[in-house]
């Protein structure tokens, strides 16, 4: 167990129960920019799958969705995928649209402080695969579409948790503002 700065919080890093758990976070929104390129894709005459995967690798959520659909249908098939595009070759394009345009979207500029903590994590996400997939460039022997993959969905297991945790230590304050303010209200303090 780590301890933070602030001593009266503490974190550990997450375990791999916790990478299980993630398979009931079914809900989890994608980025607004990758619903718009889905759509924007849907009225071309012709859908290819490489922009179908190119489009998916640029919303960390998406591809994460992608993985826990194989995971139920099947699971020994996991060990096949190392990009979207073997998401995509397992599910099939057909299915792959259908499950995007089923998921939730973030807004485009969200007010509430969980979902611009979450937005801040998809996007960190995407960062850390496309700088992964930089350095695999130079490395040789690695493959920059796997590194790229496996960077961008590391922190995967804390998406769900930054969506709710944020709205408990708020909801914890507020309560704890509450009775502070009744607490001072019945106890004035003179001058």
């Amino acid at each position: 167990l780590q301890m933070t700065l602030n001593t009266s919080k503490t974190h550990s890093p997450p375990s791999t129960l916790d990478w299980q758990e993630i398979q009931r976070f079914h809900n989890l929104p994608i980025l607004p920019a990758t619903r718009a390129a889905f759509q924007r894709s849907m009225h071309k005459a012709s859908l290819s799958f490489e922009e179908l995967a190119k489009i998916a690798e640029q919303d960390p959520a998406v591809c994460l969705h992608m993985l826990l659909r194989i995971n139920e249908r099947s699971p020994n098939s996991l060990d096949q995928i190392s990009t979207a595009a073997s998401c995509i070759s397992l599910l099939g394009m057909e299915e792959v649209v259908k499950l995007v345009k089923n998921l939730p979207v973030l807004a485009p500029h969200p007010v509430d402080r969980n979902e611009i903590n979450y937005m801040t994590m998809l996007h960190s996400a995407m960062l850390a695969g496309r700088i992964a997939s930089r350095w695999a460039n130079f490395k040789s022997g690695l493959n920059p579409h796997q590194a790229h993959w496996s960077a961008m969905l590391a922190s995967a297991p804390l998406w769900p948790w930054q969506l709710q945790q944020v709205s408990a230590n708020q909801a914890k304050l507020q309560c704890r503002d509450r009775k502070s303010t009744r607490l001072n209200s019945s106890h004035p303090v003179h001058l």
